[in-house]
Parts: structure tokens; C-alpha cells; sequence
């Protein structure tokens, strides 16, 4: 069908049932109408995620329903009334789109749990395990600009959804036309939670944290939080507060769904700490955390000598792997019987620390389900899990959710600064202490944005092009190592192959002497990413300049 039919399709729907929506269509400019009925929201692994506005390629209440109804129905072929809870961010339409999957997935005869208010995507995981649902939603677009939502499901074990789930329900999407879904007017059967999960989960959290000794230090430990207008809000400065961090300053807690005009809601770009700056320099802090909307990544910021430092994913990551293994070896823990888990993008400095403390490392793809299915894996086998990671400033241990959690996250890097605090040091000097320790590991992040319409073929064609015609050197250096995660193979200088036993996914990883840089496209935006780990800032530097060049040059 042609878009423009299409379109036309949806318009004598709206007008005849929805106003508001007829309205927004009409609001559209020719491109962004052009661009929601060319192109449809595909269910990847996590589910969808795209910009608001009409159309079968946009997030709207037609979308949510249609993924909904596919939801219900793969969910009944597995057991009756099954039971399925949902959270929601404070983004645009978020809590209307959870409501409104709530009740088709009640009026389908599923037995529906939902958040009374906005709660961070780590609180459905959470819900999930403790409720013993068999299924969860939550609807965010976690860091995203503030014109995107989006829609993750999870299993019973409050993990978000692998492939072969994902395609079973991407399938019945397949077969459920738009603004076909059942629905129920009402709330009738749906049960809500309030206060008493999240009083829940700060029990648990604080069994995992809390010791009196931290907590009274604690209190002379001044430090500032920024929940970026998100559901982290009220659950991280409660938790903070818990562990006694009574000199806490908290900003940016009220709900905002355009994030006080940020760009993007990210840990990861410097220009969301501003406010958060301006506060912990008159509050004369020693730290800052900051959130992400849905509470699921945290980036932090240190202070020394005057200034402060801002710390990258895999630095966090590196900290937290030194925290959590000198915390379990002082209770007695077997190293060869506990394990970090990190991705195939993120540094090699938590590997480092870690394989030199003893303790088994192991590599997923990216995406926290990977982390979190092998940590259930692994707990089986009677190992224990002591972190998991990736450079994005995920991170997650424990047992209380089965997704990247920053309220345990921000709580943890709280009480480890504060544990080096009274030792004389910040997080920073025992980074570089480990620097010294295991190497002066560096990472590079550089993302390619490309054009919304295209954007696949020109993954193709580059994806495409470094697999046929090889990468010999990057940075002067020759390619030592590929890895090439979509035809499940290793190859080395000499040509002598070994496979790769996990899942295929569009990834390549390019090992030179001191250093590697992996490409990993998006298979739902338009942006091709490439990550870089080397023993130096120059190296990592180097490889990444070189890497753009090279990517540039194909046509």
C-alpha cells in the first residue's frame, strides 16, 4: 500500500473516532507524515521505541494497543489469566500509554499490576519478581529526546525480552491490524500499587547496603542528585536517605516530560549536570549523581582539588567491579566462584581488575537482557554474580531486579566514595590507583548519525563493505584480531579462524596491539556507533579519528 493510502486509511479512523488525534495528524508537516507511514515501528529485542505523533512508524496510543494485543495473545497460549505488570516514566503520553495497555491486556482477561505513579524501569523488574508475574511492561524511552516513548516487555524473571520472545510477539503483531485491539472503557480488575513496592524494594536494597557504622559517616558526607525531571525522583533520594546521606541536595525532582528543555535526558552528555553543578559548588559537595528519566543509568561526577571530574561508564564500571569483588573476597568469597559480567563494547579495565583479583569475567552483547539472563544462568551453577555492566552507565547486582538499576547503582557509588572518603580519597584518586594497578585503560565513544530515511542501506553498504574489503591497519597499527559477531567468527592475522558462541548480532571488532575498536550499527535508528579501548588516551584517540576516515570513505 502506498503511504499516502495509508494515511488516508488512518485519517477516516481518527475522524471518525478520535479528535485528537485527527488533529495531530493534521499538525504533521509533509516529511514527519511521509516518514510515520513510510516506515513502521519494528518490536526488536527490548519492543518499540520511536518519536510521538500518528502513523504506524510513530509511538501513539495505536501502536501501544496493537503491541499490546500481540502481547496478550502470546501470553494466553502460554497459560490462562496470566499476570502482567506495568510501570511508566515521566515522559509525554507515558502514563496514558500504560493505562491503555493496562486495559487491553485486561479486557484479553490478563490479571494486570500497575504503578500508581511514575516508577524507574528497574521498579517493574522488580514488581515483576516480587508479584511473580509472568510478564511486565514499561513504558519509557529511557534517555531519548523528549519527543520519543517507547514500549520494553519483560519475562517472568523481570528480563527484558530475547530474541526468540520478541519475535513471537513481533509475529502476532504481524497479524493484528491497527485499531483492532480489545480494550475495556474502565478499570475494572486492574489492581495498583502504591508506596508499598517501592517500601519493598528499599528494604531490600538496604539489607544489600546499609551498615551503621556507613551510615553514620554517612552524614557528614555532603552530596547532590539530580533526577533529570524523572521517575528516579522520589526512589533514589529516598534510598540515599536511607543509608543516612542526610547532607543530601536533590534537584530537578518535579516531573517534567521535556526535562527542563535539555536536549536529551542523558548521564552521558555533560550539558545535563548544569543545574546540578551550580548546586553541589554552593553546597559544597563532594559528588554528584544524576539519572537518567526512567532511573536506569546514573553518571556521577567528582569532586577534587576544586573541580569537578566527570567519570565515564566504563570508569564507574571499573570502580564498581574493585568495590564489589574487595567486598565479597572480605567475607570469605571463593574468586573462582563469583563472576563480572560486561559487553563485548565495554573497556577492558573492569576485565582487567577483575581477572587479576581471580574472578571469571564473562563478555554478552550489548543490551542489559544478555547480562541479566546469563546472571541467572550463573547463579544456577552456583556462581555468584557480583556486577553487571556496560559503558552506557548501566549497572546492576543483587538480586532485586533483573535490569540496569541506578537507584542500587547510585546508592552503591555513594557508599563506596564514602568509604574512600575516610581513607583520605576520592573516586578519582583510586582510578588512578588501579590505573597503576592494571594499565592506563581509555575509551572513545563516536556516534554517526545518519538521514531517518536511508538509514538502513547506508548501514548496509558500510556494515558491508569493512566485512568484503577488510580493514588492515587503524592508526598505523595492523589489524591483529576480527571478530565478526554476525557470521559468528573470529579471525586472526594469519587467517586461522575460531567461532564465536554467542548470538549473531551486526557487530566487528577490530583488535590492534594495545587496543581494539568495535562498529556496532542500530537496527532501529538512523546511527552507526564505534567504540575504542586502548593502554592510552593517545592510542584511544588515534584509533578513533582513524576509524571515522575510514567509515567516511565508503561510498
Amino acid at each position: 500500500m502506498d503511504w499516502q493510502d495509508a494515511m488516508e486509511d488512518w485519517s477516516a479512523y481518527l475522524r471518525e473516532h478520535d479528535t485528537e488525534g485527527e488533529q495531530a495528524l493534521a499538525a504533521m508537516d509533509d516529511e514527519a507524515r511521509r516518514e510515520a507511514f513510510t516506515l513502521e515501528l519494528t518490536f526488536g529485542t527490548g519492543g518499540l521505541r520511536g518519536v510521538l505523533g500518528m502513523g504506524p512508524g510513530r509511538m501513539n496510543r495505536y501502536t501501544v494497543e496493537r503491541a499490546t494485543q500481540a502481547l496478550a495473545e502470546v501470553a494466553l497460549e502460554d497459560k490462562p489469566a496470566p499476570k502482567v505488570a506495568i510501570a511508566y516514566d515521566t515522559r509525554h503520553m507515558s502514563r496514558a500509554f500504560a493505562w491503555q495497555a493496562a486495559r487491553v491486556l485486561a479486557a484479553n482477561g490478563c490479571r494486570v499490576h500497575i504503578y500508581d505513579d511514575a516508577a524507574p524501569t528497574p521498579a517493574l523488574s522488580f514488581a515483576v519478581r516480587l508479584l511473580g508475574c509472568d510478564w511486565g511492561v514499561v513504558i519509557t524511552a529511557s534517555h531519548n529526546p523528549p519527543q520519543y516513548n517507547g514500549y520494553k516487555v519483560y519475562d517472568g524473571r523481570g528480563v527484558q525480552l530475547g530474541p526468540e520472545a520478541a519475535a513471537r510477539i513481533y509475529g502476532r503483531m504481524q497479524l493484528t491490524e491497527f485499531f483492532t485491539a480489545q480494550t475495556q472503557p474502565g478499570d475494572e480488575g486492574i489492581v495498583v500499587h502504591g508506596e508499598q513496592l517501592k517500601a519493598a524494594y528499599l528494604e531490600g536494597l538496604a539489607s544489600m547496603l546499609k551498615t551503621p557504622e556507613i551510615s553514620k559517616a554517612a552524614a557528614e558526607f555532603p552530596l547532590v542528585y539530580s533526577a533529570l525531571h524523572g521517575s528516579g525522583a522520589k526512589w533514589v533520594t529516598e534510598a540515599l536517605a536511607m543509608l543516612g546521606f542526610t547532607q543530601l541536595t536533590a534537584v530537578e525532582l518535579e516531573p517534567d516530560p521535556d526535562f527542563g528543555g535539555l536536549r536529551a535526558p542523558n548521564p552521558e552528555m555533560p550539558e545535563v549536570y548544569g543545574q546540578a553543578l551550580a548546586a553541589a559548588k554552593a553546597a559544597g559537595a563532594r559528588m554528584l549523581l544524576a539519572t537518567d528519566p526512567d532511573s536506569d543509568r546514573v553518571g556521577v561526577q567528582v569532586e577534587r582539588d576544586g573541580r569537578f571530574i566527570a567519570l565515564t561508564g566504563n570508569e564507574i564500571g571499573a570502580l564498581l567491579t574493585d568495590y564489589q569483588i574487595t567486598q565479597y573476597l572480605a567475607g570469605g568469597g571463593d574468586p573462582a566462584r563469583a563472576a563480572i559480567i560486561t559487553t563485548i563494547v565495554s573497556g577492558d579495565m573492569g576485565e582487567a581488575i577483575a581477572r587479576r583479583r581471580g574472578v571469571q569475567v564473562r563478555r554478552v552483547l550489548t543490551g542489559f537482557k544478555f547480562i541479566a539472563d546469563l546472571a541467572d544462568q550463573l547463579e544456577a551453577e552456583g556462581i555468584r554474580f557480583l556486577l553487571g555492566y556496560e559503558e552506557s552507565y548501566g549497572y546492576l547486582a543483587g538480586a532485586l531486579a533483573r535490569d540496569k538499576d541506578a537507584v542500587w547503582a547510585a546508592s552503591a557509588i555513594a557508599r563506596m566514595a564514602l568509604e574512600l572518603s575516610l581513607e583520605g580519597k576520592t573516586l578519582v584518586d583510586r582510578l588512578e590507583e588501579l590505573r597503576r594497578e592494571v594499565g592506563d585503560y581509555r575509551e572513545r565513544l563516536v556516534t554517526q548519525q545518519l538521514s531517518p530515511l536511508g538509514f538502513a542501506q547506508r548501514i548496509h553498504t558500510v556494515m558491508t563493505a569493512l566485512r568484503q574489503q577488510g580493514v588492515d591497519t587503524i592508526a598505523g597499527r595492523p589489524v591483529l584480531r576480527r571478530e565478526d559477531y554476525l557470521l559468528s567468527v573470529a579471525t586472526d592475522a594469519e587467517g586461522r579462524q575460531s567461532p564465536i558462541t554467542l548470538p549473531k548480532s551486526d557487530v566487528l571488532k577490530l583488535f590492534v596491539h594495545d587496543g581494539w575498536v568495535a562498529l556496532r550499527p542500530s537496527g532501529t535508528e538512523p546511527k552507526i556507533k564505534y567504540y575504542v579501548s586502548a593502554r592510552s588516551a593517545a592510542l584511544a584517540d588515534a584509533l578513533a579519528e582513524d576509524m571515522g576516515r575510514i567509515i567516511g570513505g565508503i561510498k
